[in-house]
């Protein structure tokens, strides 16, 4: 299957991570990765580049990797049932039909926490039309994984999301490292 270099316009959220810039990111030709900074760092360097962050306060890097993950991982903090605690990334390139495999390594940082791993897909007009997910509260690193064909109409935008586990009044955390994106086939 020949991949194409896509284009990657984004918010950079950068330690610390109220600085904010724009810039185009490519993704490595050589990767099936559609995600560019699927480790949270460069060049040894905690960083949220490529990520939009909504809640700034709910997300931090932590230098706790998952095995074979560099040295940080990204941690976020859950405050209400949904949560804010989250970070998204805009996924250009893909069409209707097109099969793709969402993987990343989440981990509870306390017995409550955990975290979920998703896709979204928005309509034009700002409705979510497709969200599966896939979630784990194990406290040691999991690898969780989904596979999505999806049904994308003109104006769609797809999203990968990441985010801490809703909470009404425990504080729950969770941390996410090496997240992958690749097309299956369409």
């Amino acid at each position: 299957m020949v991949w194409q270099r896509i284009a990657v316009l984004a918010v950079a959220f950068t330690a610390p991570l109220s600085a904010c810039a724009q810039h185009t990111t490519d993704p490595d030709p050589a990767s099936a990765n559609l995600i560019p900074n699927g480790s949270f760092e460069r060049n040894g360097q905690a960083t949220l580049d490529t990520w939009q962050v909504p809640s700034p306060a709910l997300a931090s890097s932590s230098p706790e990797a998952a095995p074979g993950g560099g040295s940080w991982s990204l941690r976020l903090e859950a405050d209400a049932a949904p949560s804010s605690g989250q970070v998204r990334f805009r996924v250009e390139g893909l069409r209707d039909r097109d099969t793709v495999r969402l993987s990343a390594y989440v981990r509870a940082a306390d017995p409550r926490g955990g975290g979920l791993v998703g896709l979204e897909v928005i309509s034009a007009a700002g409705l979510v039309r497709q969200k599966p997910v896939a979630s784990s509260v194990d406290m040691a690193w999991v690898r969780v994984a989904l596979t999505e064909t999806l049904s994308l109409e003109p104006g769609d935008a797809v999203w990968v999301v990441l985010s801490s586990p809703p909470t009404q009044l425990a504080a729950r955390t969770g941390l996410f490292d090496l997240v992958t994106l690749e097309r299956l086939g369409g």
